[in-house]
């Protein structure tokens, strides 16, 4: 399971996957590790931000998770347009050779895909300290009048109660969403629950593919290619929910790949 000793996510493990309640119950129990909270939420900014509150014209509010490199924030902006959003920033004590590779990939993927069940990037840049970050639209719910991020797939339908039906339609919207990413060269490679967020617009579920932070790039209708970013023979995601190549390292793994672990998802 992801924690126990295996390079698993490198990077944003469930990147907005707090509760809301300050607990971190939903986050360690989903992922085996820490949400930010309190304390913690104060020490994450002071470790990776310092005393910044702002990045360009985006307020930092929160921290909301934490992956393997960065931590992710709640933030809000007033122009030109009034909305909060998600910001990932690259943690400068944990950046290696590897984690600058995959934080610069996770930021060109999302430009290049564009539809409904894929959450949207909104802009990228480096802070006046020189750290990277990537800022994301926010899938988030409304508890207790406060915008916190929305549920993972199988907490939003359990606590649904929906029927194998319903969650069949669902799962479909995700599959739809994949399937627009391998059409553009993409392989997610980390596809799981945390990382598949449902919210909720007019009354329906609406589920966003997140954290492409690991993802591969093939050419379009080619089984494999050299163009991924990380090492031949260094399994990286999550076990749970990998194909048998990735967990063997496997360099000229497919988009099948990721159909397994839709597999393993439903």
């Amino acid at each position: 399971m992801p924690g126990a000793g295996y390079r698993c996510c490198a990077d944003g493990v469930g990147d907005q996957c707090d509760d809301g309640t300050g607990t971190g119950a939903d986050f360690t129990a989903e992922f085996g590790g820490p949400a930010l909270g309190g304390v913690r939420d104060r020490a994450e900014r002071l470790v990776v931000l310092g005393a910044v509150e702002w990045i360009g014209p985006y307020r930092i509010e929160r921290a909301i998770a934490r992956g393997g490199f960065g931590v992710v924030y709640l933030a809000s902006q007033e122009q030109p347009v009034r909305r909060q959003l998600a910001i990932k920033v690259l943690d400068p004590g944990r950046a290696s050779e590897m984690s600058l590779r995959l934080f610069k990939l996770e930021r060109q993927v999302p430009a290049s895909l564009s539809h409904p069940g894929i959450a949207t990037m909104i802009d990228a840049g480096q802070t006046s300290a020189g750290q990277m970050y990537l800022v994301m639209e926010l899938v988030g719910r409304t508890v207790a009048g406060k915008v916190v991020p929305a549920l993972t797939l199988t907490q939003f339908c359990d606590e649904k109660r929906m029927t194998i039906r319903q969650r069949l339609e669902l799962f479909k919207d995700v599959c739809h969403a994949v399937q627009h990413a391998h059409g553009r060269g993409v392989i997610h490679r980390d596809l799981k629950p945390s990382n598949i967020l449902v919210a909720e617009s007019e009354g329906k579920p609406v589920a966003k593919v997140i954290d492409f932070g690991i993802s591969k790039l093939v050419d379009p209708g080619e089984a494999a290619s050299t163009r991924g970013m990380t090492e031949a023979g260094a399994p990286i995601g999550t076990l749970a929910y990998m194909s048998p190549e990735q967990a063997k390292g496997e360099k000229s793994i497919s988009t099948q790949s990721d159909v397994y672990s839709l597999g393993a998802v439903l």
